[in-house]
């Protein structure tokens, strides 16, 4: 029996320290098995408590407006998402607030213009991309 609970205990720590180093909360529908949950939103926290990961979850897929936090609670970054890719508009944000980048996805490839910012907010480049290769580059004057 002592082998056991020595293989018990040994389980317990190991749960319990990959447990401290991915906090994530899924919020399941009281219709829904916990075992089968594809569905609904999905919440990831920071060590702090705060939000880390925000999103939904459609057959198991990432859809719609997915959204990270900084550990103080600011917005990082914001993406669409459709059927589990990327897909529509991003954007990246400084830890004061202001946009580092914003552009376009289609289909997991970067499209369209992208436009990125220094932490000042002030303008610093644009890039072309088409089908995720890069075409062009404008930097700032």
């Amino acid at each position: 029996m002592k082998p056991l609970s020595l293989l018990l205990l040994l389980l317990f720590i190991s749960c319990s320290q990959e447990q401290g180093r991915i906090p994530v909360e899924k919020t399941i529908p009281a219709d829904q098995k916990p075992k089968t949950k594809t569905d609904g939103e999905f919440i990831e926290h920071h060590p702090n408590g705060n939000i880390k990961t925000k999103g939904l979850l459609k057959n198991g897929k990432r859809t719609g407006v997915w959204t990270s936090y900084f550990i103080n609670g600011k917005v990082q970054s914001e993406s669409k998402f459709d059927k589990g890719k990327l897909n529509g508009k991003t954007a990246a944000y400084y830890p004061n607030g202001n946009v580092q980048y914003m552009g376009l996805y289609v289909n997991n490839k970067k499209d369209d213009h992208w436009f990125f910012y220094q932490e000042d907010g002030s303008y610093l480049k644009d890039v072309l991309f088409k089908n995720g290769d890069k075409v062009t580059t404008s930097n700032s004057h």
